[in-house]
């Protein structure tokens, strides 16, 4: 009897350890979150310096694949398979359980425009948040077409449901956005404006004009740099942002590339072959 009893308890001992071992897998421990990219034209795009193909991109799980992401913070590169349209690089975040969309339209110099809607867990379950960031700054937010402030913007406790984003400024076009506000999230939106194509009016100074002018800037500006001279003749492009990296490929001394990032003492670049990595930033001088 005793006997029975003690392989009763433990076989529940055993149920209740793997019960608890799948709740924390499957509940915390391999947390998930959806990411769709879009993009005009198609783009190659690289999540954290690893290509994970072409947009149209959905890591969701309604997707074939349902190659969904764990929770974190990533940095996105978007770079267009055609024309000579400088590459897109942004931070984002994935949330549990919620989806974070990635919109970009390449266009010629300073007529780019684009989004990225995330949404984060609220401290209170019954509140809401809107936060509107734009590039540039200062731009009219209407939600539902009433001004609601300019950028950035913290807006509390919108109507959980679905609404009209507008933002806009004088000399870009408007972003209309379609967007929801649900309970207990905040709802992050970063907003890039495309400068319209009309001419700005010649008045004022030279030198007025010439700021107007750089302030048409829509979204921020990929630097460029340029590499030195190094003691081998070359320099080695490595997969992440220390020496102990794998090389992804070499560049020569005057070679200009694409900036993306920067991080203690390294540059990540984008190679001519839309091959994405990192540089040692003594070897090379960021172009004015």
């Amino acid at each position: 009897m005793k006997k029975a009893v003690l392989v009763l308890l433990l076989s529940l001992l055993i149920t209740a350890a793997i019960f608890f071992t799948m709740q924390f897998f499957f509940g915390q421990g391999y947390s998930t979150g959806e990411l769709q990219i879009t993009s005009q034209p198609v783009s190659k795009v690289y999540l954290n310096n690893k290509y994970i193909g072409d947009t149209p991109i959905c890591r969701c799980e309604s997707s074939k694949s349902g190659n969904v992401l764990p929770v974190g913070n990533y940095i996105i590169s978007l770079v267009p398979k055609q024309g000579s349209s400088a590459p897109f690089a942004e931070h984002i975040s994935i949330g549990k359980g919620v989806l974070t969309v990635v919109d970009y339209t390449f266009g010629p110099p300073g007529q780019s425009s684009g989004s990225v809607l995330e949404l984060n867990p609220a401290n209170n379950s019954n509140s809401s948040s809107l936060l509107v960031t734009s590039f540039p700054s200062s731009a009219n937010v209407l939600l539902d077409d009433n001004s609601i402030g300019n950028t950035p913007l913290s807006y509390n406790n919108p109507t959980a449901s679905d609404h009209k984003l507008v933002v806009q400024k004088n000399g870009y076009v408007d972003k209309i956005l379609h967007i929801n506000t649900p309970n207990g999230y905040i709802l992050q939106a970063t907003i890039y404006l495309a400068a319209s194509n009309q001419p700005i009016p010649a008045s004022g100074s030279a030198s007025e004009n010439a700021s107007s002018s750089a302030q048409l800037s829509p979204s921020p500006v990929v630097a460029k740099v340029t590499i030195l001279d190094t003691p081998t003749g070359f320099l080695r492009v490595r997969a992440d942002a220390n020496i102990d990296s794998a090389e992804v490929e070499q560049v020569k001394p005057g070679d200009s590339l694409y900036l993306l990032d920067e991080k203690n003492g390294w540059y990540e670049v984008k190679l001519p072959d839309d091959k994405i990595g990192w540089i040692s930033s003594q070897y090379a001088q960021k172009n004015d």
